[in-house]
C-alpha cells in the first residue's frame, strides 16, 4: 500500500514540474520576479473585461489557503529540473526544494483559478451572444408574422366595411317600408274608429229599448204578485169557513136522536139524493171547464216560449248577418285600398326616379333641404299630434267597450231575473190549479154533508159564498189571458221597430262609409306629398348622422375595447377570489360543525360518565355488601377470581393493543388520503392556472386584433383619400377591383372561419372550465364527506378505546381493592381480641366522625349539584347560541347562493355580449354585401360611359366622312369649271361652317353629358360614403351605450357581492373568536368538575372503606363476643342499618338516617324536629333541581 502511495506522489510531482515548465516559459521575466500578491494585482489590473469577477479572485486566496493545508504532508522527491540562474538569484541558493515546490504550487493554483475565471467569462459572453442572436431571430419572425397578420386584417376590414354599407342600406329600406306601414295603419285605425262610433250609437239605442221592455215586464209582474196575494187571502178565508162548518156539522151529528129513522128520514134522503145528483152534474161541468182553461193556458205558454225563441233567433240571425255583411264590405274595401296604394307607390317610385334625374344643381338642392327640414319638423309635430289623438281615441274606445260590456252584463242579469219571474208566475198558476182541485174536493165534502146542512138556513149563504169565490177566480183567469194577449202585441210592435232601426242603421253606415272613402282619398294624396318631403329630409339627416357616426365610432371603439379587456380581467379575478372565499367559508363551516359535534359528544360523554360513576358507586356498594356476605367463603374462590380477573385484564390489554394498531393503520390511511387529496387539489390548481394562462393568451390575441383593427381604420382613411385619385383612372381600377374582390372573398372566408373558431374555442373553453369546476367541486365535496366519515370513525374508536381504558382502570381498582381486602382479612384474623375490644370502644367515636363527614359530603354534593345545574343552564344557553349560529350560517349560505346566482347572471351577460358581437359581425357582412352591390352599380355606370364613348367615336367617324364628302364635292366643282366659282365657294363655305358648328355643338353636348354623369357618379359615391359613415357612427354609439350600461350594472353587482362577502367574513371571524372563547371557558369548567368529582369519589371510597371495616369488626365481635357484650347489634339490626345507610348514600331515603342519628345521639325533640324539617327541605330542593 505504501509503495503505491510513494509511486503516486512521484507521478504527481513530475506532472506539477511539467506544468511549471510550461508556465515559466510562457510568462515574461517580470512575472517570475514579483510576489504572488503583486502578480494577482497586476493580472486583475490588466484584465479590463473581468471587473465583475473580483469576487472570484478573492475566493482564489481562500483556495490557496486550502491547498496549503492539503499539501502540508508532501515529501520532497528527486530534483529533475534546475531553474535558470536568474531564478536562483531571486530565490536564493540555499533554499530547499520543498519550499520552492510549495511556492510554485501556490503560483500554479493561482494561475489555474485565473484561467478558469477567464474561461468561464468567455463562455458566458458566448452564451449571451447566442441568446441575443436567438432573440433577434425571434423578433424578426414575430415582425414578419405581424406584417402578414396586419395585411390580412386590412383585407378583412375592407370586407367588413363593405358588409356594413350593405347592412345600412337594407336598414334604410326597412325603415322606409315601416313608415309606409305605419301610415297605412293610421288610415285603417281612423276607419275603425268611425265604424266603432256607429256601432256604439246603435247599441245605445238598443239599450234604451230593452230598458223600456224591462220596465213593462216589471210592472206586469208586480200586478200578478198583487193578484196572487189576494187569491191567497181568499183561500185562507175559505179554509177557515170550512173548518167552522165542519165543527157545526159534527155538533149536529152528535145531537141527532137515534129514534128519528121514520118517514121523515126517508123524505130527507130522497131530497138529499136529488140535491147530490144536481151537485155532481155541476161538478162535472166545472171540471170540464177547468180542463179546457188549463189546456188553453198551456197552449198560451207554449206560444209564448216559441215566440221568444223565434225572436231570439231572428235577432241573432239578423245580428250575425249584419256583422258578416259588414266584414265582407270592410275586406273588399281594404283590398281595394291596398290595390290603390300599390298603384300609388309605383307611381311614387316613378316620380322619385324622375326627380333624381332632374336634380342637377346644388344651390336648388340646398334651398330645398332647408324648406324640407322645416316641413319635416312640422310633419313630426303633426304625426305626434295624430299619435296622441289616436292614443286618446283608443283609450276612449276601451272605456266605451268596457261600459258596453258592463251594460250587456246588466242586461243579461235583468233577462235572468225576468226568466225567474216567469217561472214564479208559472208556479203561481200551478198553485191556483192545486187550489181549484182542493175546492173540487171540498165540494164533494159538501155533498156528503148536505143532509145535515139542509136543515139549517145558513148553508145557502155558504154555497153562495163559494160560488162568488169561483166567479172571482174565473175573472182573474180572464185578466191573465188579457195580459198575455197584450204582451204578444208588444212583442210584435218591438219586432217592427227593430227592423226599422236596422234599415236606418244600414243607410247611415253606407253614407258614412262613402264619406270616409272620400276623406281617405284626400288624406292619401296629402300623405303622399308628406312622404316625399319626409324622404328627402330623411336622406339629408342620414348623411349628417353618418359623418357624426364615423367621428364618434373611432374614438369610442378604442375606449370600449380597453374597458372590456379591463372588465374581463377584473371579473375573472373577482370570480377566483369569490371561489376561494366560498371554499374557505365552507371549510370553516365544516370545521365549526366538527367542533360543535365534538363538544356535543364530549358533553354527552361527560353526562354518561357521571351516570356511570354514580351507577358504579352503587355497584361498588352492592359489591361491598356481597363481599361482606361472601367473606366467610374460602380463599380458593378469591384466588380463582383473582386469576380470572388477571386473564380478563390480559385479554383487554391485548384487545387494546389490537385496537391501537387498528387506530395507527386508520391514521396512516387518513394521512395517505389527505395527501392524495392535497396532490389532486394541487394538480387541479395547476390545471386551472394553465387554463387561466390560456385565457390570458387569448385575451392578448384579442387585444392584438383590436390594435390591428385600429391600424386598419387608419389604412381605411388613407384608402378613402386615394379613391378620389382612383376615379380619374377608372379602367385600371376595374382590374384592381376584380382582383380585390377575389382577395376579399378569400379573406372574408378566412376571417369568418377564424372568428368562428375563436368563438367556438372561447365557448368550449368556458364550458370546459365550468364543467371541470363543477366536477372538481363535486369531487372535493365527496372527499370532504369521506374525511368527515373517517374523522367520525376515529372519534368513535377513540371513545371506545377510552371506555375500554376506563374499564381496565376500574378492573385494576377492583383488583387492588380485593387484594387490600384479602390483606386486611388476614391481618384481622391474626390480630388479637384485645385490639378488637379497643376498636369497639372507638367505633362510636368513629361513627360520629363518619356522620360528620357524611354531612360534609352532603353539603359538598349539594354544592356540586348546584354547580351542575348552573353548568346545565350554561350548556342550554350554549346550545341556543349554537342554534343561533346555525341560523346565521344558513343565512350566510343563502347569501353565498345569491352570490352564485349573481355570478351566473354575469356569465349570462357575457354570453349576451358574445351574441351581440355575432350580430355586429352579421351587420358587417350585410354592409359588405351592400358595398359589393355598389361596386356592381359602378361597373354598370362604367359600361354606360363606354357606350357613350362609342357613340362619340361613331359621331366623330361620321363627321370625318362628311368632311371627306365635302372635299370630294369641292374637287368635282373645281374640275367642272370655274364659271360660277364665286357662288359655289360661298355655298361651300356656308355648308362647311354649318357642319363645323354642328360638330362643335355635338362635342360640347357630349362633353357636358359626360361631365354631368361624372358629377352624378361622384356625388352619389360621396352620398353613399356619407350615409355609410353616419350609420356606422350610430351603431357604434348604440353599442357603446349598451356596453357601458352592462359594465356599470356588472360592476355594481360585483361591488355589492364583495361588500356582502366582506361583511359575512367579518361576522364569521367574530363568531369564531366567540366560539373559541366559549370553548376555553367550557373546557375549564369541565376540568374543574372532573377534579371535584375525582375528589368526591376518593372521599366516598375512603368513607366506604372505613364503614366496611367498622361493619366487619362488628360482625366479628358479634360472632366472638355474643355473651360478653350486650350492646352489640344483632344480625337483623345490622342488616337494617345497612339498608338505611344504602338508602342514605343513594339518596332515596335520608329521613330514616337522620332519625337513627338523632336516636343514637339522643337529641332533644326540638332538635329532632329541626333536623327532620331540614332534611325534607333538602329532598324537595333536590327533586326540583332534578326536574
Amino acid at each position: 500500500m505504501f509503495k503505491n502511495l510513494k509511486e503516486k506522489l512521484a507521478t504527481q510531482v513530475n506532472k506539477t514540474n511539467q506544468t511549471l515548465f510550461s508556465a515559466i516559459i510562457s510568462n515574461d521575466s517580470t512575472s517570475s520576479s514579483k510576489e504572488s500578491g503583486i502578480r494577482t494585482s497586476s493580472i486583475t489590473s490588466h484584465d479590463d473585461n473581468l471587473d465583475n469577477n473580483r469576487s472570484r479572485l478573492d475566493s482564489a486566496a481562500s483556495d490557496i489557503s486550502q491547498t496549503t493545508t492539503v499539501n502540508s504532508h508532501y515529501v520532497s522527491p528527486t530534483r529533475n529540473f534546475m531553474p535558470p540562474s536568474d531564478i536562483e538569484s531571486e530565490h536564493g541558493g540555499d533554499e530547499s526544494d520543498h519550499e520552492t515546490n510549495n511556492k510554485m504550487q501556490k503560483l500554479l493554483d493561482v494561475y489555474k483559478n485565473k484561467f478558469n475565471q477567464l474561461r468561464n467569462a468567455y463562455n458566458e459572453t458566448e452564451r449571451e451572444k447566442d441568446h441575443i442572436k436567438n432573440i433577434l431571430q425571434q423578433q424578426q419572425d414575430t415582425s414578419i408574422k405581424r406584417q402578414t397578420e396586419l395585411r390580412e386584417k386590412i383585407k378583412f376590414e375592407r370586407q367588413a366595411k363593405e358588409q356594413l354599407e350593405s347592412l345600412y342600406k337594407k336598414e334604410i329600406t326597412l325603415r322606409d317600408n315601416r313608415i309606409e306601414e305605419l301610415t297605412q295603419q293610421l288610415t285603417v285605425q281612423k276607419d275603425h274608429v268611425q265604424v266603432d262610433q256607429q256601432e256604439i250609437q246603435n247599441l245605445r239605442e238598443k239599450n234604451t229599448k230593452l230598458e223600456t221592455l224591462l220596465t213593462r215586464c216589471k210592472e206586469a209582474i208586480k200586478a200578478h204578485q198583487e193578484k196572487q196575494a189576494e187569491l191567497v187571502k181568499e183561500h185562507d178565508d175559505l179554509i177557515q169557513k170550512l173548518n167552522e162548518k165542519q165543527e157545526f156539522i159534527e155538533s149536529l151529528m152528535k145531537n141527532r136522536h137515534s129514534e128519528e129513522t121514520s118517514a121523515v128520514s126517508l123524505e130527507v134522503k130522497d131530497h138529499f139524493d136529488s140535491d147530490i145528483s144536481v151537485l155532481l152534474h155541476d161538478k162535472e161541468r166545472l171540471q170540464q171547464e177547468l180542463e179546457s182553461t188549463h189546456h188553453s193556458i198551456r197552449q198560451l205558454e207554449t206560444d209564448l216560449e216559441l215566440a221568444k225563441q223565434q225572436q231570439q233567433q231572428y235577432v241573432k240571425a239578423d245580428f250575425n248577418d249584419e256583422i258578416k255583411h259588414e266584414r265582407d264590405e270592410f275586406k273588399q274595401k281594404y283590398e281595394d285600398l291596398l290595390i290603390k296604394f300599390d298603384k300609388t307607390t309605383i307611381e311614387f317610385e316613378q316620380l322619385i326616379n324622375d326627380k333624381l334625374n332632374l336634380e342637377t344643381s346644388k344651390k336648388e338642392f340646398q334651398d330645398l333641404i332647408q324648406n324640407y327640414q322645416e316641413k319635416f319638423s312640422k310633419d313630426k309635430q303633426q304625426i305626434e299630434q295624430l299619435n296622441n289623438e289616436i292614443s286618446i281615441l283608443k283609450d276612449n274606445l276601451l272605456k266605451e267597450n268596457e261600459q258596453h260590456v258592463k251594460s250587456f252584463e246588466t242586461l243579461k242579469i235583468e233577462y235572468e231575473n225576468l226568466t225567474n219571474e216567469l217561472h214564479q208566475i208559472k208556479q203561481a198558476k200551478d198553485n191556483i190549479q192545486s187550489l181549484l182541485d182542493e175546492t173540487a174536493q171540498e165540494r164533494t165534502m159538501y155533498k156528503d154533508k148536505y143532509q145535515s146542512v139542509q136543515q139549517h138556513e145558513p148553508t145557502d149563504d155558504d154555497i153562495n159564498e163559494t160560488k162568488t169565490s169561483l166567479e172571482k177566480l174565473q175573472h182573474d183567469y180572464n185578466e191573465a189571458l188579457a195580459n198575455c194577449i197584450q204582451l204578444r202585441q208588444t212583442l210584435d210592435t218591438l219586432r217592427q221597430e227593430h227592423s226599422k232601426e236596422i234599415a236606418n242603421l244600414m243607410n247611415q253606415q253606407q253614407t258614412k262609409f262613402d264619406s270616409n272613402l272620400k276623406q281617405l282619398h284626400e288624406e292619401k294624396d296629402r300623405l303622399n306629398s308628406q312622404i316625399e318631403e319626409i324622404e328627402n329630409q330623411h336622406k339629408k339627416t342620414i348623411e349628417l348622422l353618418k359623418t357624426e357616426f364615423e367621428n364618434t365610432r373611432k374614438e369610442q371603439l378604442s375606449a370600449v375595447e380597453n374597458e372590456l379587456i379591463a372588465t374581463t380581467k377584473r371579473s375573472q379575478d373577482k370570480m377566483t377570489d369569490l371561489s376561494k372565499q366560498i371554499d374557505e367559508g365552507r371549510e370553516e363551516i365544516n370545521h365549526f360543525q366538527i367542533l360543535l359535534n365534538e363538544q356535543k359528544t364530549k358533553s354527552n360523554q361527560y353526562e354518561e360518565e357521571l351516570k356511570e360513576k354514580s351507577s358504579r358507586i352503587k355497584q361498588l356498594e352492592n359489591e361491598l355488601e356481597k363481599l361482606k356476605s361472601q367473606s366467610h367463603l374460602s380463599q380458593k374462590q378469591l384466588a380463582d377470581e383473582y386469576n380470572l380477573l388477571k386473564e380478563q385484564y390480559q385479554q383487554t390489554s391485548e384487545s387494546n393493543k389490537q385496537k391501537d394498531e387498528q387506530l395507527a393503520t386508520l391514521q396512516e390511511n387518513f394521512h395517505v388520503a389527505t395527501k392524495e387529496l392535497q396532490d389532486e387539489l394541487n394538480e387541479k390548481i395547476v390545471h386551472i392556472k394553465s387554463i387561466e394562462k390560456q385565457l390570458e393568451e387569448k385575451q392578448d390575441d384579442i387585444s392584438q386584433l383590436h390594435t390591428t383593427i385600429d391600424e386598419l381604420k387608419s389604412t381605411i382613411k388613407e384608402h378613402e383619400q386615394l379613391q378620389q385619385s382612383i376615379q380619374t383612372s377608372q379602367i385600371n381600377d376595374r382590374q384592381l377591383l376584380e382582383e380585390r374582390d377575389k382577395m376579399i372573398d378569400t379573406i372574408k372566408q378566412d376571417y369568418q372561419s377564424q372568428i368562428e373558431k375563436l368563438h367556438k374555442e372561447h365557448a368550449e373553453a368556458i364550458e370546459e372550465l365550468t364543467s371541470k369546476f363543477n366536477k372538481e367541486k363535486s369531487i372535493i365535496d365527496e372527499k370532504q364527506k369521506d374525511i368527515d366519515n373517517l374523522h367520525q370513525k376515529l372519534i368513535s374508536q377513540n371513545s371506545e378505546i377510552n371506555e375500554k381504558n376506563e374499564q381496565v382502570s376500574t378492573y385494576k381498582i377492583k383488583l387492588n381493592e380485593q387484594e387490600n381486602l384479602i390483606h386486611t382479612l388476614q391481618q384481622q384474623q391474626n390480630e388479637t381480641y384485645s385490639q378488637l375490644e379497643i376498636k369497639l370502644n372507638n367505633t362510636l367515636s368513629e361513627k360520629s366522625n363518619l356522620e360528620n363527614e357524611l354531612d360534609r359530603i352532603r353539603i359538598q354534593m349539594q354544592t356540586i349539584e348546584t354547580t351542575l345545574n348552573e353548568n346545565n343552564i350554561k350548556l342550554e344557553e350554549i346550545e341556543q347560541q349554537n342554534k343561533e349560529f346555525e341560523t346565521e350560517r344558513e343565512t350566510y349560505q343563502n347569501e353565498i347562493e345569491t352570490l352564485k346566482n349573481e355570478i351566473k347572471s354575469l356569465i349570462n351577460i357575457n354570453e349576451e355580449n358574445i351574441r351581440r358581437i355575432d350580430e355586429y359581425e352579421n351587420e358587417k357582412f350585410n354592409f359588405e354585401q351592400d358595398i359589393n352591390e355598389k361596386d356592381r352599380q359602378i361597373t354598370e355606370r362604367d359600361e354606360k360611359i363606354q357606350e357613350i364613348e362609342l357613340t362619340l367615336k361613331q359621331t366623330q367617324e361620321s363627321a370625318t366622312k362628311l368632311r371627306k364628302a365635302l372635299q370630294k364635292t369641292k374637287e368635282s366643282i373645281s374640275n367642272k369649271g370655274q364659271t360660277n366659282s364665286n357662288d359655289a365657294e360661298i355655298q361651300l363655305q356656308k355648308l362647311t361652317q354649318e357642319y363645323e358648328q354642328r360638330l362643335k355643338e355635338q362635342d360640347i353636348e357630349y362633353n357636358i353629358k359626360l361631365k354631368a354623369m361624372a358629377k352624378e357618379m361622384s356625388n352619389k359615391i360621396e352620398e353613399n360614403e356619407y350615409n355609410y359613415n353616419q350609420q356606422l357612427n350610430d351603431l357604434i354609439q348604440k353599442n357603446n351605450k349598451t356596453e357601458n350600461d352592462l359594465i356599470i350594472n356588472s360592476e355594481k353587482r360585483a361591488s355589492n357581492a364583495e361588500q356582502r362577502a366582506f361583511v359575512a367574513e367579518e361576522q364569521i371571524s367574530k363568531m369564531q373568536e366567540q366560539l373559541k372563547e366559549k370553548q376555553l371557558d367550557y373546557h375549564r369548567v369541565i376540568q374543574d368538575l372532573q377534579n371535584q368529582i375525582q375528589k368526591l369519589t376518593k372521599q366516598i371510597i375512603q368513607t366506604t372503606e372505613n364503614s366496611s371495616q367498622t361493619s366487619m369488626d362488628d360482625i366479628y365481635l358479634n360472632h366472638s363476643h355474643d355473651s360478653q357484650h350486650s350492646f352489640v347489634f344483632e344480625p337483623t339490626e345490622v342488616d337494617y342499618l345497612k339498608q338505611i345507610v344504602l338508602a342514605y348514600m343513594t339518596g332515596t331515603d335520608r329521613l330514616t338516617m337522620a332519625k337513627v342519628i338523632c336516636a343514637v345521639l339522643r337529641y332533644t325533640d326540638n332538635e329532632k324536629s329541626l333536623i327532620i324539617e331540614h332534611e325534607k327541605l333538602r329532598q324537595s330542593r333536590w327533586i326540583n333541581s332534578t326536574r
